[in-house]
């Protein structure tokens, strides 16, 4: 009896530490009824930049969604309107509309009227991408030599 008891305690104990530690994951429900678990990037322009548990960044098209869930953290969410809402985005019961859900809840949107979207918990110096360039070239015939440098900042 106390060790029935005692392994009761112990299965509980594990269970609970462990559905307490998990991580959060955004969810990507496609038409054909295929899900990717991951993480929402960013949307621009009807095209959703995805990264997926154990696979590389992956761009899929709006239209070939069904829902979208977030549930990592809070976006800034502009639509075809321009009406920029702050919220996270919740399957709605119909095919390809989500229910934004935040400080002020929404009604349901079409999928396809979202033009951007981006996390807002990204700071200033993590949405700034940076390339530089630099080269050298040397012509001995005529005795010149050439500095190149590029850099482009987004």
């Amino acid at each position: 009896m106390r060790y029935s008891l005692g392994m009761l305690f112990v299965l509980l104990f594990g269970l609970s530490s462990g559905t307490q530690s998990q991580e959060l994951k955004d969810t990507l429900f496609f038409n054909n009824g295929s899900v990717f678990v991951g993480k929402v990037k960013s949307i621009s322009l009807g095209i959703i930049t995805f990264k997926p548990d154990d696979a590389n960044e992956v761009k899929v098209q709006l239209r070939k969604l069904k829902t979208i869930h977030t549930t990592s953290r809070l976006y800034r969410l502009e639509t075809v309107k321009h009406t920029v809402y702050y919220a996270n985005l919740v399957p709605d019961g119909k095919a390809g509309f989500v229910r934004l859900v935040g400080p002020v809840d929404t009604p349901s949107i079409f999928l396809r009227d979202i033009t951007g979207l981006m996390p807002l918990e990204q700071s200033f110096f993590k949405k700034i991408t940076a390339t530089i360039g630099a080269g050298y070239s040397y012509t001995r015939s005529s005795d010149l030599g050439r500095l190149n440098f590029d850099a482009t900042v987004k």
